[in-house]
């Protein structure tokens, strides 16, 4: 075996490895932004599959899970923009962003207390695509705001505006219980 064969098959080694540990978080962001598991699936395996061809060494990445989120927004964007018509453009331009209770949340919303759990739930539905997209890369995928910034292509300041902003409003429906928000919120966050 040469030395390009041994290469290669330490690189094919190191993206299976990649691969596994990064499929979930993708797959997961992906659909939330796509709302289509076939289109998420194709992003994903496309991006590996381009990083395999080009052999791109993501080594000098200094946070490969923000480098790969932001490679698949793009490109679940790109197929989007191919998959519609020029009028439809405008449903492109905002990709909605799907968040709500997870099956694991509504458990435990039975489990404790149902008023928080609807307000919640009612809160969540009123903030925007963009706010929704902002606050689950932040609490599901522990993004600092740099990385978020990174992923979306807004400004720094953008990003602490969107998540003072949803913040704001989601107290807004949590004025006299203020605990139970912020244990609720973990909750509904962490359990997609």
């Amino acid at each position: 075996m040469d030395k390009k064969e041994v290469f290669t098959e330490m690189n094919k080694a190191a993206l299976l490895e990649f691969y596994d540990s990064f499929y979930e978080d993708l797959f997961l962001y992906g659909f939330k932004l796509s709302q289509s598991k076939e289109l998420t699936e194709d992003c994903v395996h496309d991006i590996f599959l381009e990083l395999w061809e080009k052999g791109k060494n993501l080594a000098d990445v200094s946070n490969k899970k923000a480098y790969l989120l932001k490679y698949l927004r793009r490109k679940i964007f790109l197929k989007m923009k191919t998959l519609h018509s020029e009028t439809d453009l405008d449903i492109v331009k905002e990709i909605k962003f799907g968040l709500s209770l997870s099956i694991e949340a509504m458990m435990i919303r039975n489990q404790t207390n149902h008023e928080v759990s609807q307000r919640l739930n009612l809160a969540i539905q009123g903030l925007t695509n963009r706010q929704k997209e902002i606050l689950f890369l932040k609490f599901q995928n522990g993004l600092n705001y740099e990385e978020i910034a990174e992923i979306t292509q807004l400004s720094l300041r953008r990003i602490y505006n969107l998540i003072h902003e949803s913040i704001s409003s989601l107290k807004k429906y949590f004025n006299s219980i203020t605990i139970s928000f912020i244990l609720m919120i973990q909750s509904v966050f962490y359990l997609f």
